[in-house]
């Protein structure tokens, strides 16, 4: 059901998250120490996205799209977050130093204010599940300054498909 309908079910299994700050991490990513140290020590905000540089994650701009991408103030407070835009949407994220982030669901979320967003969180049409950038948008929808995006320029393998373990070889 996507990875917002695994992060619902997971704080309602463990009440406990849902009265506290906590990281979110994909399980098919190898996420850096200074990036999930990143995300574990955000206190600038509600919420935080750890969001990766397009050119540095290598991949071309197909696989970008694949992604979610991140909108951004002058202050690196998230202003919109898409999941899988079209190709010819990717110029349209790029921030004010040319870069585009893409969102590879590494995070921190303050429970008490994100458990009514994932909760509220629809069913993709197209894709038959609940994601996690739109439980993202409706956070921002409650407080337009809540997240905020740490930008980081590195690689990341990521291991979406039996394809990827390629990378590896």
């Amino acid at each position: 059901m996507g990875t917002a309908d695994a992060v619902l079910q997971a704080m309602e299994q463990h009440p406990q998250l849902q009265k506290q700050r906590f990281v979110i991490a994909n399980g098919d990513n190898l996420y850096s120490a200074q990036a999930l140290g990143l995300a574990a020590q955000h206190n600038l905000s509600d919420h935080a996205l750890i969001n990766y540089e397009a050119k540095a994650l290598g991949y071309d701009d197909l696989r970008i799209s694949a992604f979610a991408l991140v909108s951004v103030d002058a202050q690196d407070r998230v202003i919109d977050i898409v999941e899988k835009p079209a190709v010819s949407m990717l110029n349209t994220f790029r921030d004010s130093n040319g870069y585009l982030r893409v969102s590879m669901n590494l995070c921190t979320v303050n429970g008490p204010s994100f458990y009514p967003a994932l909760q509220a969180c629809p069913i993709n049409a197209l894709r038959g599940e609940k994601e996690l950038p739109e439980a993202f948008r409706l956070a921002l929808k409650t407080d337009p300054f809540s997240v905020y995006s740490h930008l980081i320029h590195e690689a990341l393998p990521d291991l979406t498909s039996a394809a990827d373990l390629s990378l590896f070889s």
